[in-house]
């Protein structure tokens, strides 16, 4: 369990300006848990974005983002 842990704070600079991390789909906030099934890649802009709720609408689209199919 500790290395998925450490994998939350992991950063790539070469993803996007910004970087990406690894996000719970499922916050600990909603009781999420670190295990691969709810983790997801996501920009730091959109993980903030996001902030510890359950997911995000995209608001051009009306659409929810799914952070699985939505790349």
């Amino acid at each position: 369990m500790k290395a998925y842990e450490e994998i939350i704070d992991f950063i790539a600079a070469d993803a996007t300006p910004q970087g990406i991390i690894v996000d719970r789909i499922i916050s600990l906030k909603h009781d999420g848990k670190t295990t691969p099934e709810n983790l997801a890649y996501a920009c730091v802009f959109c993980n903030r974005h996001k902030g510890a709720e359950v997911g995000s609408i995209v608001w051009p689209t009306q659409q929810f983002f799914n952070p699985r199919t939505d790349w």
